[in-house]
């Protein structure tokens, strides 16, 4: 499951990211500047490597980051999340989903890897949420049903209930 299915959501510049970027990157190149009219030595070897963690960090800010995906009712940035669930509770957990049963699905216990997985894009203002059920059989995930989309009041429950 990723975001490109979703209409509610669209990708945007992220000018955070886009300002610590190039922030990172004049800092970084500052550094370097700075370092040729030391007399220390080791001075010298330590802004150049300050420099260059700036310069780098700056340069995964400005190719990796600059992009978000938001959603388009609230402008509110998203996040994909990954929970694991026990292969005996499989049952139990397509019912919580499918009846909208949130307390039923505080109940259930998460694990760190398992064969049952739900795969969860929600928003940081918790008023949109999309999930979908995937369950692993020999090699690869497969979806388990459709993918379903939460808003508002809804969405906000169901997030809660995965904290």
């Amino acid at each position: 499951m990723n975001h490109n299915n979703h209409p509610e959501l669209e990708k945007k510049m992220n000018a955070g990211a886009l300002a610590c970027g190039i922030g990172c990157c004049i800092a970084g190149i500052a550094l370097f500047i700075i370092q040729k009219n030391m007399t220390n030595v080791g001075l010298s070897y330590l802004l150049i490597f300050i420099g260059l963690v700036l310069l780098c960090y700056g340069a995964y800010m400005l190719i990796c980051r600059t992009k978000a995906w938001y959603y388009k009712g609230t402008n509110s940035p998203t996040c994909c999340k990954e929970y694991f669930f026990l292969a005996d509770d499989f049952g139990a957990l397509q019912s919580a989903l499918n009846s909208s049963n949130w307390q039923a699905l505080k109940k259930l216990k998460k694990q760190t890897d398992s064969n049952v997985k739900l795969c969860v894009v929600s928003s940081k203002d918790g008023q949109f949420a999309s999930f979908q059920l995937f369950r692993y059989q020999p090699f690869e995930f497969k979806p388990e049903g459709a993918t379903r989309v939460l808003k508002d009041a809804e969405a906000s429950a169901f997030i809660n209930a995965l904290k």
